[in-house]
């Protein structure tokens, strides 16, 4: 995490369970139009938005039921993989992450 933006920007990273049963999990990390790549939005208009190539990053799916998960280290491995992703693509450090529909389906990163 040093890398990261300092807090007070942190995200919360909900529903990772959805994720469960993906053999495949892929994120849009860029746009091209035009022969010009964006990676901070796409393009605002529905005209350039219809010609545009996104380009993913593809992460492995866990295939396990992550509902009962209560700390970080007991997650799949590519479970934390994609956490981990997801802070180094938007530069900001997950401090909590839900693997479940309950209340305590929480986990907290520090």
């Amino acid at each position: 995490m040093s890398n990261l933006a300092a807090p007070p920007y942190i995200l919360a990273i909900t529903k990772l369970d959805i994720l469960d049963e993906f053999e495949e999990i892929k994120v849009a990390v860029s746009y091209e139009l035009d022969g010009k790549t964006y990676t901070e939005a796409p393009p605002a208009n529905a005209a350039d938005m219809a010609r545009v190539k996104v380009n993913y990053e593809t992460f492995k799916g866990w295939q396990t039921c992550i509902a009962k998960v209560r700390k970080f280290g007991d997650l799949p491995k590519n479970a934390q993989d994609y956490v981990r992703a997801v802070e180094r693509l938007v530069n900001v450090p997950v401090k909590w992450v839900g693997v479940g529909p309950k209340r305590e389906a929480i986990i907290t990163l520090f």
